[in-house]
């Protein structure tokens, strides 16, 4: 595959690599005897995005990132059956606010922390306040946390010093908040609560 993959070959053709062990089994035995590698185009992998398994899909969209793909990676990041390929998309493309925002809504939380980490401009203040409101995963809530932290300014601040009082799981969002808080204040951890 593009990048040189090292994988066992599964199924269909998962991986660019081919390897062979003793035993006459792919599994049998960590030795490799021979690796052949095989370099794949924008178009192979394109192709496999679309009509791989799902590891393979998740593969192609890894080695999709900046080869000029993108419409293949938002289609598939809106589109693909398996949250773990719409993440895989979603990490593979550049920051894209409109798409970002879109799969910061997916019914996955996976793909929404995700979505919610490659966001962070000043114009994404708002809705990462509203996402953190209205969702229900820790994790994405605390992702979204960061981001504001990335986008600057003190228009969240307020939150971010509410969210550092909340109860979560091994303080997930109280860590989150205060990273963020730290962000804002230049490193100088003013304005973090007491």
């Amino acid at each position: 595959r593009g990048a040189a993959s090292r994988n066992a070959l599964w199924g269909r053709g998962l991986s660019g690599s081919v390897l062979a062990s003793r035993g006459g089994s792919f599994l049998a035995s960590a030795e490799a005897l021979m690796e052949m590698t095989f370099e794949k185009s924008a178009e192979e992998l394109q192709f496999q995005l679309r009509e791989d398994d799902a590891m393979g899909r998740m593969w192609a969209a890894s080695q999709l990132r900046a080869r000029g793909a993108e419409a293949a990676l938002r289609k598939a990041a809106r589109e693909d059956r398996f949250w773990a390929v719409r993440r895989a998309a979603v990490e593979a493309l550049d920051a894209d606010a409109p798409l970002m925002r879109q799969a910061a809504t997916d019914e996955k939380p996976e793909v929404r922390a995700a979505a919610v980490r490659r966001l962070g401009s000043p114009q994404d203040a708002a809705f990462l306040a509203e996402r953190f409101r209205k969702e229900d995963s820790y994790v994405v809530q605390a992702e979204a946390l960061k981001a504001i932290g990335r986008c600057g300014g003190q228009g969240q601040a307020a939150l971010l010093r509410e969210a550092a009082r909340m109860r979560s799981p091994r303080d997930l969002l109280k860590r989150a908040a205060e990273q963020a808080l730290r962000g804002l204040a230049g490193g100088q951890g003013a304005g973090l609560p007491r």
